[in-house]
């Protein structure tokens, strides 16, 4: 294992400091055993003890003198200077020249003294924290001396009387095992020691990394508290201040840019606003979408927190002014504040995920407050402003409504006082502030004009701040007065949902009036047919509808189920507060009762205009079919062929995957050029391709030599169930499968495919992603674009420059109307022609709306929501103004043949004459049939090129003039219709 890079200064000071360590030890040793080893001179080799003992008064000191440098070196800090050099000047070599004196004065390779070398080498190699490499040549340098010791002393001869050569050959021998073993062990030990290191290290900025990131969500005297003892009590706080910031006109600065912008733009502001709370010494809570939440006076209390909270909201209002002046005003990103002060519970919630928060009052007036505010200002309660009028200027507001507190008093924080000022805004504190707030000087505080009472209040909708929808539907209540509304806002409360929650079921007891603020709901009821249960939706409401209002009137249980489209937010009146408010005002009861009448009967004519019976299809890719997914066969009736094909795409796929991240990593740890990773991604891509072709020909084989439907919606459930978890990671087939917008080929799923940059989960995502955007299916969406786009212009180029009217074109169930963008791309001259979409999908519209935003098109489009499965249909959209072509290219594959029919009626109506009708279908022949019923459950009514002409000859198209087209993967057919009269 090797030192990463980054951490080689660190081991090699770390491996010097282990060798002086170890230096010092060895002389230690070397000081006392070495003369204690004297007592062998005068056993073995009485004659010349005295030469020997010399030896060892000589040396001995040596190792004296190595301990003592060491000492004074480490003292200095110099140890680790030269760490190499020090055990060889002082132990190394002394031990191994005293050795060699031994050896050579007691008589050479006969001499037992040979041993002292072992010991020698036993030392350095087991203590040294050296490479093995530098460990080689310090071993071979002390067996390559006593090798000419023994040559100089015993030299060899051919005299077979002597032992020199018996004697040579033993000793290197034992000296060389001493030594290869040594080697291992040094090796060995190397690389236990590099793996301990940066295994340490690793760990090491593990938990400064988890410190750091512990620090960003908890203050520190909250951390410390919950790293010591694992939770934090929560603490009263009598006296803290909480502020809350909210972007003015957010949603509608994220429809004008994209998301990622979006998301870079809101990091760069609250890194901002997180600079300047933590310059104030602030705490910040934090941050729910573009709301911005501190505090001051927690966890560390403090007598100053009010001002320093209000001196933060007015840097922030400053950054913000800067940045929209370095933006060149293009977005106007504006932020209103409200600040209240008070007491507050704090402490941590949560167990997998952290989170310091606040509880009281005091946090949800500060909201309440926010709410009430207007762009730019500080939105305080008159009490609090007078804590503080000695400081700042303010403009009195008078009493405003508060959800659940009636009536209270508000002020605006305009800035700091002149005197106490640096800047012509009034933003910034001088130091004469500073001296004030510190010595507590008290000066007369600013005069706010008496508060009028509630009655004498302006009573206006724009009380009610954001609540603009609120207002609009309090709006219908057409006999209400103003202060009927007023009271209502105080009893109710806003609610939010989601997409497919369930807001009222049918037959429930309900409790509450709601009015919808934003978003869409479906209204639902169960029905019987043929001896079946469905359920049918017979509406669609939108903000400023009611709901709930016969329920309340009859007091009986609701008679439809209401579930949402997408998300929103609603008003929920208690039925209860309707009648206390009408028991202490019978005259509210009376207006209310005439509002609600006049409701009930706009819906009662609405409902009549739309006779015959709603029994509709909302959206046509909704799949009207009992599901094939789910069923199963026997074990022993799928087809041999199939069942081994799945085994070999599971088998092959896990492979691929281990064989990706075996690779991969080695690659990546050798740091080869991108061309040779990319060369290995396209490997792994055709064996992908390969599995997945394999398994998609025998699928189709399989459903195809079917002997009934439910035979081959057996095989393709088999093939699902078996192969769910690798499909799933591709990003295309998730969202095909989970249907998020409720129904196949949304526009998202669709801009996937045009897009078509693969991506998913893990190392086989991206490939099968890859796999599937690039089938014929897929590629045959991306040519349809052009496909119609080459008709819409070849309209326009008949359509000339001699008419005085609007070219205009209609998309049926457009979607993003990709097609439409890329005409105008390649027109000269846009400004005649109209472009009406029509979809079911708002999200759609919306996307598509704010392309047209993007490409300066926004006023060649008209966006309108509209189910196209009405069309021609009493309740359908008004019949629009003639058009020179209507198209759709991904609608008609869901319809059956009366409804295509009746939608054919339509358009050929809407048509100028000579008009041309562009209709797409997928052919029977798309090889992706079983991939798309039983993978992506994306099931289409696919059609012949007859059964295409033979709807339009069934329909008002008959006597027209009928061309049949197809894209270059022949899977989608088209049909130009000309209109002729």
């Amino acid at each position: 294992m090797r030192v990463p890079e980054d951490l080689r200064a660190a081991f090699a000071e770390e491996t010097a400091q282990r060798t002086v360590n170890a230096t010092q030890i060895l002389c230690a040793l070397a000081l006392v055993l070495f003369p204690l080893f004297g007592i062998l001179d005068f056993i073995l080799y009485p004659h010349v003890a005295n030469d020997l003992v010399f030896v060892r008064v000589v040396v001995t000191p040596i190792f004296l003198i190595g301990i003592l440098t060491m000492v004074v070196l480490r003292r200095r800090g110099w140890s680790g200077t030269y760490a190499f050099v020090w055990p060889n000047l002082f132990l190394v070599i002394p031990a191994a020249l005293a050795i060699d004196a031994l050896i050579y004065i007691s008589g050479g390779g006969t001499s037992p003294y040979y041993c002292g070398l072992s010991l020698i080498i036993i030392g350095v190699q087991v203590s040294m924290p050296w490479r093995p490499l530098g460990m080689g040549l310090n071993t071979a340098v002390i067996w390559l001396q006593y090798l000419i010791i023994m040559m100089l002393v015993d030299p060899i001869t051919y005299d077979t009387t002597r032992d020199g050569w018996r004697i040579f050959v033993s000793n290197n021998y034992f000296l060389s095992a001493m030594v290869v073993i040594g080697l291992v062990w040094a090796f060995i030990s190397h690389r236990l020691r590099v793996n301990e290191f940066v295994s340490r290290h690793e760990l090491q900025r593990e938990k400064e990394r988890s410190e750091e990131l512990l620090l960003n969500i908890l203050p520190v005297e909250v951390a410390d508290e919950l790293k010591a003892h694992g939770r934090v009590e929560a603490r009263n706080h009598p006296h803290c201040t909480i502020v809350f910031t909210d972007f003015v006109g957010f949603t509608q600065i994220s429809n004008e840019i994209p998301a990622a912008e979006l998301v870079r733009a809101l990091d760069h502001l609250f890194a901002g606003f997180d600079q300047i709370i933590a310059r104030h010494g602030l705490e910040k809570l934090k941050t729910i979408g573009d709301s911005y939440m501190f505090a001051g006076g927690i966890p560390v209390e403090n007598n100053t927190h009010l001002v320093d909270c209000v001196l933060a909201s007015l840097e922030i209002i400053e950054f913000l002014d800067k940045y929209r002046e370095e933006g060149d005003g293009k977005l106007n990103w504006r932020v209103r504040v409200g600040v209240n002060t008070g007491p507050v519970t704090a402490g941590v919630i949560g167990r997998a995920r952290f989170a310091y928060d606040v509880w009281g009052d005091t946090v949800n007036t500060a909201a309440r407050l926010e709410a009430s505010s207007d762009a730019g200002f500080i939105n305080v309660t008159t009490e609090t402003f007078r804590s503080i009028g000695h400081l700042f200027t303010g403009k009195d507001r008078g009493y405003l409504p508060v959800k659940g507190k009636g009536l209270l008093a508000m002020s605006f924080v305009t800035g700091l006082r002149p005197e106490f000022a640096r800047d012509e805004a009034r933003r910034f504190p001088n130091e004469k502030f500073r001296e004030a707030v510190i010595t507590r000087q008290l000066i007369q505080p600013v005069k706010i004009s008496a508060v009028a009472t509630p009655v004498e209040q302006s009573l206006s909708e724009q009380w009610f701040g954001k609540e603009t929808a609120m207002g609009d539907g309090f709006g219908r209540f057409k006999h209400l007065d103003e202060q009927d509304k007023i009271e209502l806002r105080l009893h109710s409360e806003e609610r939010a949902f989601g997409s497919h929650d369930v807001l009222i079921e049918q037959g429930q007891h309900i409790e509450s009036l709601l009015l919808l603020l934003e978003g869409h709901v479906r209204v639902q009821v169960d029905v019987s047919k043929d001896d079946r249960d469905a359920r049918i939706d017979v509406s669609i409401l939108g903000p400023g509808d009611l709901i709930g209002e016969m329920s309340f009137v009859t007091d009986e249980a609701t008679s439809a189920r209401v579930i949402g489209i997408e998300a929103g937010k609603l008003l929920e009146i208690p039925y209860r507060a309707l009648d206390e408010l009408m028991t202490h005002d019978p005259g509210f009861g009376v207006r209310l009762f005439r509002s609600l009448a006049g409701l009930m009967a706009t819906r009662l004519r609405n409902t009549n205009s739309k006779l015959p019976p709603l029994i509709v299809e909302e959206v046509a890719q909704v799949n009207r079919f009992h599901s094939t997914l789910t069923g199963r066969l026997p074990d022993d009736s799928y087809p041999e062929e199939l069942a081994e094909a799945v085994e070999i795409f599971k088998d092959g796929m896990l492979d691929v995957d281990r064989t990706y991240a075996r690779e991969a990593g080695r690659l990546m740890r050798r740091k080869l050029p991108e061309s040779e990773l990319a060369e290995f991604r396209e490997r792994a891509q055709a064996r992908v391709n390969d599995l997945c072709d394999y398994l998609n020909q025998k699928l189709t084989d399989a459903t195809q030599n079917a002997i009934d439907k439910g035979h081959a919606d057996g095989y393709g459930a088999y093939t699902l169930r078996e192969t769910f978890s690798s499909f799933m990671k591709s990003r295309f087939c998730d969202r095909s499968f989970s249907k998020p917008r409720g129904y196949a080929g949304d526009y998202a799923t669709i801009e996937l495919i045009y897009q078509n940059e693969p991506k998913g989960d893990g190392r086989l995502g991206p490939l099968i992603d890859s796999w599937l955007l690039n089938r014929p299916s897929s590629r045959a969406v991306r040519d349809r674009r052009k496909l119609i786009t080459d008709g819409l212009l070849e309209r326009f180029a008949e359509y000339g420059t001699g008419r005085d009217d609007m070219y205009r074109v209609m998309s049926l169930g457009s979607g993003s109307a990709r097609e439409l963008f890329d005409m105008f791309m390649r027109m000269k001259d846009s400004r005649a022609v109209r472009a009406t979409c029509l979809d079911i999908d708002m999200e759609a519209l919306a996307f598509g709306s704010h392309l047209a935003h993007e490409y300066g098109l926004t006023d060649q489009f008209l966006w309108t929501k509209e189910n196209v499965m009405h069309l021609g249909q009493p309740r359908g959209m008004t019949r629009p103004a003639p058009q020179d072509v209507v198209y759709s290219s991904g609608l008609f594959d869901y319809l059956r043949d009366d409804i295509a029919i009746q939608i054919l009626n339509w358009t050929r109506a809407a048509l100028e004459p000579e008009g041309l009708a562009i209709i797409g279908n997928f052919a029977d022949t798309c090889p992706d049939r079983a991939l798309m019923d039983y993978i992506l459950d994306w099931q289409l009514i696919y059609r012949t090129p007859d059964e295409m002409l033979d709807l339009f000859r069934r329909s008002a198209f008959r006597d027209d003039h009928l061309e049949l087209r197809k894209e270059p993967n022949d899977v989608n057919l088209y049909v130009f219709a000309r209109r002729k009269d």
